[in-house]
This record gives C-alpha cells, sequence and structure tokens, in this order.
C-alpha cells in the first residue's frame, strides 16, 4: 500500500512580539494510506528565541486523526525528538553501508 503524502507547507517570518524581533520558520506535514483509520497531521517549527532561551530552537506536535470522524486521536509533544531520533538512526545506518 502506497502513502499519499500531501504537500507540506512551509513559512518563514521575523516577527516583533512583546518588543522582542524573533525569526520563525515552521512547516506542516500531513500523510494519508488509503484503507488506514487514522492520519497524522505534524506541525514543526524553530524560533530563534526559544533557541536563545532552551540552546534548541526546535519545537512541534504531532496530531493523530481518526480518518472517519476527523477527530484527534492522540497528541504528541514531540520537541523534535522524532526527527533527533530519525537523524541519527540515519547517520548509524549510513555508517556502517546499510540503508533505514
Amino acid at each position: 500500500m502506497r502513502s499519499e503524502i500531501l504537500t507540506p507547507a512551509v513559512a518563514n517570518r521575523s516577527s516583533a512580539c512583546r518588543g522582542q524581533v524573533t525569526e520563525v520558520i515552521y512547516h506542516l506535514k500531513a500523510a494519508t494510506v488509503r484503507g488506514h483509520d487514522i492520519f497524522p497531521v505534524k506541525a514543526a517549527g524553530w524560533s530563534s528565541a526559544l533557541a536563545k532561551a532552551t540552546g534548541n530552537g526546535s519545537s512541534g506536535i504531532i496530531v493523530v486523526f481518526d480518518s472517519i470522524t476527523c477527530s484527534p486521536k492522540v497528541v504528541i509533544d514531540d520537541r523534535h525528538r522524532i526527527t533527533d531520533a530519525r537523524t541519527a538512526v540515519t547517520d548509524v545506518t549510513r555508517h556502517r553501508g546499510t540503508s533505514a
């Protein structure tokens, strides 16, 4: 069964909030697989203010929806950990000469 990946929306902007100018980059991604009863939507972003405050400017959530009712089933406070884990696995498998 083949995934149908919806086109991600990506935006970059600078904003002034509470007197502070912040660079913000965000993206939205969603995917569906025909015949499955759920679909995920990921909202993630990077902020210069968060990077300055915490050392890691990445943040995000994944919401898993019911394909029939579109009701949210699960909300995952990702904080970029899934991407970090995927990158680590990719680096290890690349180093070993295998594919992820």
